[in-house]
């Protein structure tokens, strides 16, 4: 659903970008932590120029394993959706 090919000039035709803002994580434990931001998620099509696909939020779950932090479970909110744009896109 992401390949909506190339324009003349070679350029993807789709782009989404997912812009994540005022994360903030708390330990809750030596090994877990959780934490939560906010996402918008921008597209631009041919047909549509840029538009905002969704704002909502992350609300996330966070474990270390070998010395790396990991994102366990996440869970996604949604505040504001654009059905038309998201069905047209196939979403």
């Amino acid at each position: 659903r992401f390949g909506g090919g190339a324009t003349a000039d070679g350029k993807s035709a789709l782009i989404m970008r997912h812009v994540i803002s005022n994360r903030l994580v708390d330990l809750v434990g030596k090994d877990s932590a959780r934490g939560s931001c906010y996402v918008t998620t921008l597209i631009r099509t041919p047909d549509n120029g840029l538009a905002v696909l969704s704002i909502g939020r992350y609300e996330d779950e966070y474990v270390r394993q070998d010395g790396r932090w990991r994102i366990s479970k996440r869970r996604i909110l949604l505040d504001l959706g654009d059905q038309k744009l998201a069905k047209q896109l196939g979403f």
